[in-house]
């Protein structure tokens, strides 16, 4: 046998916003003592109907006020789309990242620590270190080559040498 609600007045909602908030509220944007599908056991009914008792209520008694949908509401989220990917890197971004100067400039570093750098380069561009091994793979530049190549500062080149024949 299906149940059969009972029509319930506004003072019964008023009573019921009490129990919800504690007091009477203008919207639902406040702090809850109690949830929807709680006051329902107490009153026989579904969370969801509970709260559609509320809002509508809360439209007939204040309809200048903007009744907004509660924070845990089931409303959709459109998250901003994150722009990660070889296909969002320009090619002036890529042409910077995989230059003879840049790639001496970075000739210490993890791959981690070069994608830093870029984004504090360029912030409105951030890579990961896989996306960085990849514009090295289509590009043709191998880390392991940009290892073993470290450059001297032009000033310590003299330095260097004599560096090198202490060391034989």
């Amino acid at each position: 046998m299906p149940k059969t609600r009972k029509a319930i007045t506004g003072y019964e909602v008023d009573a019921l916003i009490c129990i919800k908030w504690g007091r009477l509220v203008t919207t639902p944007n406040h702090v809850a003592r109690l949830s929807n599908a709680r006051i329902g056991k107490l009153l026989g009914m579904s969370g969801g109907t509970v709260r559609k008792l509320y809002l509508a209520r809360m439209v007939e008694l204040y309809p200048l006020k903007n009744v907004q949908r509660p924070l845990n509401s089931m409303a959709p989220m459109t998250k901003l789309r994150k722009r990660y990917g070889l296909k969002h890197l320009s090619e002036e971004h890529q042409a910077y990242l995989t230059s003879p100067d840049t790639l001496r400039q970075h000739v210490g570093l993890s791959l981690k620590a070069r994608c830093q750098m870029f984004h504090r380069l360029h912030p409105e561009k951030k890579i990961n270190p896989s996306l960085l091994k990849e514009v090295y793979k289509k590009h043709g530049v191998k880390k392991k080559a940009i290892c073993f190549k470290k450059v001297v500062r032009p000033e310590k080149v003299e330095d260097a040498i004599v560096w090198q024949v202490e060391m034989v």
